[in-house]
């Protein structure tokens, strides 16, 4: 679930939407990565043509654990939830009520019953500037995190274990978007995946994408609509779900990302999708903050995107907003993963 900062990754000096999807280039550089990968991996890079890399038994739809890429689809649905429940209202106002002004009958807000509730927005969560600290941390050392994760609070008890600061700096935790997930179940009167499946995978097209809220990788394996997910390298782990609801809980696949992102820049409501881009500030690395994303300025324009890990799976989805050109990587070994983002990034920052 947590998010792996890609700012400096694309500090380009080269014209990164210069680079020809089909180049035998990509092939010849990640080539060698076949006797060194460990785990399964896949690579795209598209725009008008495609260019796919894949280690043996692994395609367009095998299926990954995404981690924090799923928080912009979170902040998708949240914002399309505003636009139902609140109609005549300005949902970039919304954005900027206390949260039990915006939700004064809410009964998970009342059952937290934490002070620092009267001080948060909807903002303050999409943009992790809340304050609140990641309720992970609630779980103990890294003896207690297996068993602990495996064997999950619920979130009443979870999200009142955790601190607030009310300097409220910016700061990346699982928590604002477990809390998101929660009221937006709230809001839609249906749990989180059936949310997904209306808000998300239905109009996207997304044929193998799901948002399960409980269950770990054992569980998912006695499952059909799992039957293409990539082995998990790290058992010990195995993090149940209903930890990670909102805030990386999403099973999907390269072709059904390409989906997402096909409908999220040229289908869905462009209000909607403005506000998720909007430019909310900088984090410590100078990384433009959006609502699940974030933007960095290179020569070829703001490329948008987001990192993310949960269990042994590592994920990578971005794309320019000029050009169109989208990268995505997903591997169930997290050094696999350096490894591929690291010629990946090498390959289309110096070719030109």
């Amino acid at each position: 679930m947590r998010n792996l900062c890609f700012t400096a990754l694309f500090t380009c000096t080269t014209v990164f939407a210069s680079v020809p999807c089909s180049s035998p280039e990509w092939q010849k550089y990640l080539a060698p990565l076949e006797e060194t990968l460990e785990g399964d991996s896949i690579v795209s890079v598209s725009d008008s043509v495609d260019f796919v890399y894949a280690t043996p038994g692994v395609d367009e739809n095998t299926q990954f654990y995404i981690g924090a890429i799923s928080t912009n689809m979170t902040a998708y649905m949240l914002l399309m939830t505003l636009r139902e429940v609140y109609p005549q209202e300005e949902w970039e106002k919304l954005l900027q009520v206390p949260l039990p002004q915006l939700f004064p009958k809410s009964p998970f807000l009342k059952k937290l019953g934490k002070s620092w509730i009267n001080e948060i927005t909807l903002l303050d969560l999409l943009t992790h500037r809340s304050g609140l600290s990641n309720y992970l941390e609630a779980y103990g050392d890294e003896f207690a995190l297996a068993k602990g994760w495996n064997h999950p609070m619920d979130p009443v008890t979870l999200l009142q274990s955790i601190s607030f600061d009310r300097a409220k700096k910016e700061l990346y935790s699982n928590s604002n978007y477990l809390l998101l997930g929660k009221l937006i179940e709230e809001m839609q009167g249906e749990s989180f995946d059936l949310v997904f499946a209306r808000l998300i995978q239905t109009p996207a097209r997304m044929r193998s994408s799901f948002a399960p809220i409980a269950g770990n990788y054992f569980a998912f394996q006695q499952q059909a609509r799992f039957s293409r997910l990539a082995p998990d390298r790290d058992p010990i782990v195995c993090l149940d779900m209903s930890n990670a609801l909102g805030a990386g809980n999403v099973i999907s696949t390269v072709a059904d990302l390409k989906r997402w992102a096909h409908y999220l820049l040229d289908e869905a409501p462009r209000e909607i999708v403005d506000l998720m881009l909007k430019d909310y500030g900088r984090d410590a690395d100078g990384e433009i903050i959006n609502l699940g994303f974030g933007t960095v300025d290179t020569c070829s324009g703001p490329f948008v995107g987001h990192q993310g890990s949960l269990d042994s799976y590592a994920t990578f989805f971005g794309f320019f907003l000029e050009s169109r050109l989208l990268v995505i990587a997903c591997s169930n070994k997290e050094s696999d993963f350096e490894q591929v983002m690291e010629i990946l990034v090498d390959q289309i920052t110096t070719t030109h």
